[in-house]
């Protein structure tokens, strides 16, 4: 009978040694997660930007109104779909970085809805509305800020896999705001104001 007892504890510590290694896995892979869709999100509506503000794009305004809702809604049911457990840091703090990006591209994606169909007059218009709510550099730098905060905790946390995503993010979003810092206000003002014709 006891050792019937002791395989039982024996069993029972196994298996709860078992279910926190499970946790421990999940909160770091949903913060890997969480953290590989928010670049794929910024990625995507940073390159979907780019040709909506580009002069050599003859693609119609109305076009890129779809494309970006679409990459904005995929984006939120993807990152409501992963779990977060409270008290998980790690994956809290992804979850903030997600949240940043969509707060800044939403704030964008508003501005060009807003003015679809509207006249290439009101171009000007457009650029001081869109300069209000939404600035490349400081998005970029809001979202670098965050992920920089959770590099640090994932070096100190060990978790490997975490830290290389948030290294190649990172390298990727420096390279990104780079190009939009060397694009001048007229050559975006003029792109705008070619799509708004279309």
């Amino acid at each position: 009978m006891k050792i019937i007892m002791n395989l039982k504890q024996n069993w029972i510590k196994i298996a709860l040694c078992s279910l926190s290694l499970a946790n421990a896995y999940s909160f770091a892979s949903n913060s890997v997660t969480l953290i590989k869709q928010s670049g794929l999100f910024i990625i995507k509506i940073e390159q979907e930007l780019a040709k909506f503000f580009s002069t050599d794009n003859t693609t119609p305004y109305n076009t890129y109104t779809i494309s970006l809702g679409k990459i904005l809604s995929d984006f939120e049911k993807n990152i409501d779909l992963i779990t977060r457990t409270p008290g998980d840091k790690l994956s809290n703090k992804a979850y903030e970085i997600a949240q940043e990006a969509r707060k800044h591209f939403s704030a964008a994606f508003g501005i060009i809805t807003q003015y679809n169909g509207k006249n290439p007059q009101e171009a000007r218009k457009f650029a001081d509305d869109l300069s209000v709510v939404f600035s490349t550099e400081e998005a970029f730098k809001s979202i670098l800020g965050k992920l920089n905060s959770l590099l640090k905790d994932a070096s100190d946390a060990e978790e490997t896999e975490l830290v290389r995503v948030i290294q190649q993010l990172i390298n990727t979003l420096e390279k990104k705001n780079a190009e939009w810092n060397k694009k001048s206000k007229l050559t975006l003002l003029t792109g705008l104001t070619l799509r708004m014709g279309k």
